[in-house]
């Protein structure tokens, strides 16, 4: 269907048989992807029996957006944390964030936002062992008070986003009017650090290392 092809979907083609699970891939091409707004599509899954499920999918995409990234390195506060050389990092050394009890002890980012809306904040981290225990920080929005952010582990390095939402494991908005603005992160539990992203898209762009 030529409304759907906004959608990739993998396998493409099989029989779902009782007892068996199949695991599926649903990703957005961007190549048909027009402009923002609400994209609406849907495929089948064919049963042994001979029918057929739909599955409805939803995208919303989002128009001007704003991105803007930070060095973890340069940031002040980054002078509290010790410098790990590692070649994977960008800049070739990365933060070690220790367990810390010390909200003084933080990370400083600051960003100019350019309207009201919701953002998203992203990490570029890497967990030490034992991964699963090692996966959130504190965080502090203009001067409120430290909260545990949560992040989603992996002993290699990988993009996650900040979600202040325990067990949710996802994506959480955070509602910033027009003007500069000042986001603290703080130790909670050993990880490591790199880059972080604020956006107004809730998609990582795919060409972020």
């Amino acid at each position: 269907n030529e409304d759907f092809k906004w959608i990739d979907i993998k396998p493409v083609s099989g029989t779902f048989k009782n007892g068996q699970g199949i695991d599926f891939t649903v990703s957005i091409n961007k190549n048909h992807i027009q402009g923002p707004g609400l994209y609406r599509g849907a495929f089948l899954i064919r049963l042994e029996n001979g029918y057929s499920v739909p599955i409805t999918c939803y995208a919303k995409v989002f128009g001007g957006v704003f991105s803007k990234t930070l060095d973890a390195k340069p940031l002040p506060g980054s002078e509290s944390y010790k410098r790990i050389p590692d070649t994977e990092a960008s800049g070739g050394e990365c933060l070690l964030s220790e367990k810390d009890n010390n909200a003084d002890k933080c990370l400083s980012l600051s960003v100019d936002i350019p309207k009201t809306a919701d953002y998203y904040l992203f990490a570029r981290i890497k967990c030490p062992a034992p991964i699963g225990t090692h996966d959130s920080f504190k965080i502090s929005i203009d001067g409120g008070s430290f909260i545990a952010a949560h992040l989603k582990g992996g002993a290699d390095w990988h993009w996650t986003p900040v979600s202040t939402e325990y067990g949710k494991g996802g994506l959480c908005n955070i509602k910033l009017s027009k003007g500069t603005h000042r986001i603290k992160i703080a130790p909670r539990e050993p990880l490591f650090l790199d880059t972080f992203i604020i956006t107004s898209d809730p998609l990582l762009p795919e060409n972020v290392k």
